[in-house]
């Protein structure tokens, strides 16, 4: 069977005033009024322009973009919603995503204008009050493995992906990939504040230094470290709750089909994600980590500040 036969492209485009808030929160996983006030967040050009000289309105073009993240569609299956061809829907896919990643990828590498001290001393109070015995904890790393590929990320209690690295190669480990992203170096100097230096907790692959704490290792443990462990892995597994977000709203980045593209483009699609995925609980008020917490998140406005 030939899977490249053509494809009738509807004469209508798409009407985005036709689309019910159901629609949008299906389709889209933004409702409604909400995907107007994204695209206008995101900064997208009205009318936005790909190099190809694909013309499409800001809402549009980023409903083309939440689509094709939200689920694991062939292009083809999207030319009946939109009135476009693949290769329009393509380009103007691709470059909406990297129009964000280049906006806004800066906030998945510490946005050091909004975690300032305060924000500092709030998800430390948040973490300790959820039963954490460190009161100086402000949020956790882990890694994902994605197919053969491997993310780096640190989850606030807020509910927000502060950091993420990636892709790395799947067999690398998870020191590997802390080397790779600098995260030592880069928050040296920024997690001490006053007389009080803040922690990122992860498991014991991560070791310990002046910006990482991890589970006591050893076989025989005595019964106050054994309960530091606990209770530490207890909040621990908020990380993974914010991974599982991301791979519940946009199914696209788990999809292994949608997954064999050149190294860099695999990387700004899940970093893309992640971005969607933060804003989507600003929008929301919150998440499944920001309500354990009890930590409101900020502001979609708030968030999505462009680079100093």
């Amino acid at each position: 069977m030939n899977s490249t036969r053509a494809i009738t492209i509807p004469t209508g485009r798409f009407n985005f005033n036709s689309q019910t808030e159901a629609d949008c929160r299906f389709m889209f996983r933004f409702g409604k009024t909400d995907i107007p006030e994204l695209a206008r967040l995101l900064g997208f050009p009205d009318p936005f322009i790909t190099k190809a000289r694909y013309h499409a309105t800001a809402i549009e073009v980023v409903c083309i973009m939440l689509i094709r993240l939200a689920w694991p569609h062939r292009l083809g299956s999207m030319v009946q919603t939109f009135g476009r061809s693949r290769e329009a829907l393509s380009a103007l896919s691709n470059a909406a995503m990297l129009h964000v990643y280049e906006r806004f990828g800066h906030l998945l590498d510490w946005d050091y204008q909004r975690l300032d001290s305060q924000w500092m001393q709030r998800c430390g109070d948040a973490i300790y009050m959820q039963g954490a015995p460190l009161k100086t904890c402000i949020g956790f790393i882990d890694g994902t493995r994605k197919h053969a590929l491997k993310y780096q990320a640190v989850m606030s209690p807020d509910g927000i992906i502060v950091h993420l690295h990636g892709p790395e190669p799947g067999s690398r480990h998870d020191a590997y990939l802390l080397a790779r992203s600098q995260l030592v170096s880069k928050l040296q100097d920024k997690l001490p504040v006053e007389n009080t230096r803040y922690v990122i907790y992860g498991d014991p692959a991560y070791g310990i230094n002046d910006v990482i704490a991890s589970g006591i290792k050893g076989a025989r443990l005595d019964v106050r470290e054994a309960e530091f462990n606990r209770r530490m892995s207890a909040v621990r597994v908020s990380v993974e709750w914010g991974f599982g977000i991301v791979r519940n709203l946009w199914t696209f980045v788990d999809y292994r089909g949608g997954q064999k593209l050149w190294f860099h483009a695999v990387g700004v699609h899940y970093s893309v994600a992640v971005i969607l995925t933060n804003v989507h609980t600003c929008m929301k008020e919150g998440n499944q980590v920001s309500s354990y917490f009890g930590m409101k998140p900020p502001t979609a406005e708030e968030y999505l500040r462009p680079q100093a």
